[in-house]
Parts: structure tokens; C-alpha cells; sequence
């Protein structure tokens, strides 16, 4: 538990900083280009993503589930043929994206950035060996290397010209910048590699690898895939039925509470997984159980305060156009983040059991209820798809913890009682959330000080001894 916190420390510590940077940064860009031009980029940004996944094809996830590095010089060789293979895929249908989404600037974006899915691959297998050795320091200063990079670029090419791909490629570069840092300790062994890799050394052991291994590279991998389209789902499925400005005022409240919230997921999962790996199974569901009570406890009132604060004054950041649409999709973001936040990492549990056809199964099973809601209600306005999207993958992920509680025989009660305390906990918060009206004035400020000070109470009343334990447990 010491080596989480150190590692949660220096991950959470360089959030704050790159946080700011790139919030300051989206403020500025999002006031001074249209919701259509973010929307497609968020739309391109989830496309790059998905054929990144596909080109690494789980070989990231090998070196911990096996908690061994012997793996990487074979899945080097793999992601250059597989990432090359995928980039040129993703050029040779531009056209047909383009039309599908509407949007010529989605088919430009391609034409430029179709070859960065191969450093973007590069990126997650050495991420995974640093993840293996706990080494989130490195991880850090790379991941703030490159806000600054991207921040500061994107100033600079601001200055001479404002045009919205200039951030693009600021984005990119930054992300080459952090390749190179990662790289940088790696590097003797990862040139080596390389050039073996490029003379095809390694061929005839990655094929006893991949004859080993490929029912649990593709059982692993087909569900991070489709994962993709449950999280993004606004982005990569909403935009063939909805607009690009609705589509942009989605990605400017999301990328809002994506700012603090989902890079606390991914720090989580990305401390939390390795950390799962290294558990023997007999003490996993205490371990299961102590991150879940985390999450409700200390992390969920943070949250909705966050939520109600941008309820109430985001038009302060993002402007008055459609702000009341705004408004009522972050209510359903805010509470779509409260069960992701559970979610991650115990989504990797069934991988470090080795017994990944369980996500595998629910992903699919979560996928098509997600696709079968859009096409049935797709006439209804957007807002109404965000609900039932959000309603939906509510569900399916608790579907999904009370399926980890089984395959590690716990007691699905123990969920329940946890879940429940966490709601009641924040019940003034989530009441001011949900059915107060979005007015601007002193008594709204009252409001939330008065219902902060309530959960508050409720939390320390209840839950005194747990939180100085996590408190203690973060200051050493």
C-alpha cells in the first residue's frame, strides 16, 4: 500500500500542474473556434485511439499480467508491422469517415495524422514496461513534459496564425516528446531491439508467441477495442445521427469534467493494475473492497461538488450559446463518472485472473444494448440519447463489479452496502445536482455551502477512522 501512495502521489501531484495548463489552454480555444471544430477533433482524437489499440493488440498488457519484461523485444516487432498495417487502414478510409460524419475536416486530419498511430503504439508498450517496474515517476515528468510542450507550441503557433489545426499538432508533438523521455532510460536496450526488430530477428519466437498466446491477446484485446465505443460512444456512434454542434457542445462539458476526473481514473487504473497483478488471489478481495470503499468515501464527494460547481457558473467558461443543453448533459456526465471511477481498475481484474472472456463477454453484451438504444431512439433529441446512454452504462457496469465479486467469491451484499453509503453520504449534494434549478445567485452559493457542510458531517461522522487512515497513509 506504501508503493500505491508514493505512486499516487506523483501522479496526482503532476496532475494538478498539467491540469491547469491544459485547462487554460481548452478555455481559450473553445472561446475562440466553433463547438463543430472541437467536436470533430475530440471525434478524430477517439479514432487515432481505437487504432492504437487495435495495432498494440494487448502486448502491453503481457508484461504484467506475466510480470515479466521477456515479452517486449517480440511485441516491438509486432506493433511496427501491426501500427503500419493500421495507420494505412485508417488513410484508406478518410472518404468514407468523412462522409459518414459529415465533416471534411475528419478526412484532413486522417491525410496528416494517419502515420501517428505508430509512435501513439510505441507509447503504450514501454508504458507498460515502466508500469511493471511502479516507475510512475518517470511516467510523470513525461506526461508534464508533454503538456508543456503542447501548451507552450500551441501559444507560439497562435501568435502568427489562429487556426485550429495548430493545436492538433501541438498535441502531437507533445505526445512525441513524451515517446522520447519514456524511451530515454530504455534506450539501449530499446535501439537494439529495434534494429533487430527491423531485420526480423525475432520472427520465429514472436510466431510461438503469438501460437501461445493469441486466444489471450484477442480475448484481451476485442474488449479494450470495444470499450472504446462504450466510452465514447457520443463521439464515435451519436455523430452519425446528431450534428457536429451538438456533438461539440457534448466534447466541451466532457473535456470540462475529463479535465481532473478521468485523468483520476486513468491514474488509478494505471497505479491500481500493476498493483492488482502483484496481489495474490487470496488477499484480491480485500483488496477489491478496500479501493471500492476508497472511491465512495473520499472520491465521490469531490466529484459532485466539482459537478455542481460547473453546473451552476460553466457558462462562465464555456459562454451562454446552448447553455441549458450543456447544463442538463453534465447532470448525466457527472453521474456516468461516479460508477467509472468503480469501474477502473477493477475492469482488470479478470485479465490478472487470466480469465479475460468475462470482459470479453460483458463488453459485447454492453455494446450491443448500446447501439440497439441509438438506433431505436435516435429520432429523440440529443439530450435524451446522453440519458439513456448514461442510464445504460450505469447498469452494465454494475453488472460488471457484481461479476468480479463472483469469480473472486465475495459477497455481492458487501457491494450493496458500500454503493448505499456512498449515496447517502453525498444525498444532499446529488439533490442540489439533479433537481435544483441552474440560477445564478447568492442563494445558490448558500446552497452548495450549506450541502457540502452536510455530506461533510455525514462522511467524518461515519466514516471518521477510514479517512485519517488514508490521510496518514497519503502524507508518509
Amino acid at each position: 500500500m506504501n508503493k500505491i501512495a508514493h505512486s499516487l502521489k506523483w501522479v496526482f501531484s503532476t496532475i494538478i500542474l498539467r491540469r491547469i495548463l491544459t485547462f487554460l489552454l481548452f478555455w481559450y480555444v473553445i472561446n475562440n473556434f466553433t463547438r463543430a471544430e472541437y467536436g470533430v477533433y475530440r471525434q478524430f482524437l477517439s479514432i487515432n485511439v481505437l487504432f492504437s489499440l487495435l495495432a498494440i493488440f494487448s502486448f502491453n498488457l503481457i508484461a504484467i499480467v506475466e510480470q515479466t519484461k521477456n515479452h517486449f523485444k517480440l511485441g516491438m516487432q509486432f506493433i511496427l508491422i501491426s501500427s503500419v498495417i493500421g495507420s494505412l487502414i485508417m488513410l484508406s478510409i478518410h472518404n468514407f469517415l468523412a462522409v459518414k460524419y459529415g465533416s471534411e475536416d475528419i478526412s484532413k486530419y486522417i491525410l496528416f495524422g494517419f502515420w501517428l498511430v505508430i509512435p501513439e503504439t510505441m507509447k503504450r508498450l514501454v508504458n507498460s514496461i515502466h508500469q511493471l517496474d511502479m516507475n510512475f515517476k518517470l511516467r510523470s515528468i513525461a506526461e508534464t513534459a508533454n503538456v508543456f510542450v503542447f501548451v507552450g507550441l500551441t501559444i507560439i503557433l497562435f501568435w502568427f496564425d489562429k487556426k485550429f489545426e495548430y493545436y492538433v499538432i501541438a498535441f502531437y508533438i507533445g505526445s512525441l516528446v513524451e515517446l522520447i523521455i519514456i524511451c530515454f532510460p530504455l534506450r539501449k536496450e530499446i535501439i537494439k531491439d529495434l534494429m533487430n526488430c527491423l531485420l526480423l530477428k525475432y520472427l520465429k519466437p514472436l510466431k510461438d508467441l503469438m501460437k501461445e498466446k493469441f486466444t489471450f491477446l484477442c480475448v484481451t484485446t476485442t474488449p479494450t477495442v470495444l470499450n472504446i465505443f462504450l466510452a465514447d460512444a457520443p463521439l464515435l456512434l451519436f455523430g452519425f445521427f446528431y450534428t457536429k454542434v451538438e456533438i461539440g457542445n457534448y466534447s466541451a462539458i466532457a473535456q470540462l469534467i475529463i479535465m481532473p476526473v478521468s485523468l483520476l481514473t486513468l491514474a488509478l487504473s494505471q497505479v491500481y493494475f500493476p498493483a492488482f497483478g502483484k496481489t495474490s488471489k487470496e488477499f484480491l478481495p480485500q483488496s477489491v473492497i478496500t479501493y471500492i470503499k476508497h472511491v465512495v468515501v473520499i472520491l465521490w464527494f469531490p466529484v459532485i461538488i466539482f459537478g455542481l460547481l460547473l453546473k451552476y457558473w460553466s457558462y462562465l467558461l464555456l459562454g451562454s450559446q446552448d447553455i441549458e443543453i450543456i447544463t442538463a448533459i453534465l447532470i448525466w456526465l457527472v453521474s456516468r463518472t461516479l460508477f467509472s471511477l468503480l469501474l477502473h481498475p477493477l475492469i482488470t481484474i479478470p485479465i490478472i485472473l487470466k480469465k479475460p472472456q468475462y470482459e470479453l463477454y460483458w463488453t459485447i453484451y454492453s455494446l450491443a444494448l448500446i447501439c440497439i438504444s441509438i438506433y431505436l431512439f435516435k429520432n429523440y433529441n440529443f439530450v435524451t440519447m446522453v440519458a439513456i446512454y448514461t442510464i445504460i452504462t450505469i447498469i452494465t457496469s454494475l453488472i460488471f463489479i457484481f461479476t468480479i465479486f463472483k469469480i473472486l467469491n465475495m459477497r455481492k451484499s458487501n457491494l450493496i452496502k458500500l454503493l448505499l453509503k456512498g449515496l447517502c453520504y453525498n444525498t444532499p449534494l446529488l439533490l442540489l445536482l439533479f433537481f435544483y434549478e441552474s440560477s445564478y445567485n447568492l442563494s445558490i452559493i448558500l446552497l452548495i455551502i450549506l450541502c457540502t457542510l452536510l455530506s461533510a458531517g455525514l462522511l467524518y461522522f461515519f466514516e471518521k477512522k477510514f479517512l485519517l487512515s488514508a490521510i496518514k497513509k497519503v502524507i508518509k
